[in-house]
């Protein structure tokens, strides 16, 4: 059921509401990249950067301002 209202598994479902929270933090917090990623759940910087490339097709770098 949730597959088919969301077209998406739990899981990924899940990463992307924490990859928007990060980005919103990105913009609009001074939090750095590695607070950043600890506070969205994952489970070092550099998996976090990896994972939010992936998605956005930018590193969190080029977000932050």
């Amino acid at each position: 059921l949730f597959i088919q209202k969301t077209k998406s598994t739990t899981m990924a479902y899940y990463r992307k509401l924490r990859l928007e929270t990060a980005d919103r933090l990105l913009t609009q917090s001074s939090m750095s990249i590695t607070e950043i990623a600890f506070a969205t759940g994952f489970g070092s910087s550099a998996h976090f950067s990896r994972v939010y490339g992936q998605i956005y097709g930018q590193p969190p770098s080029a977000r932050k301002s």
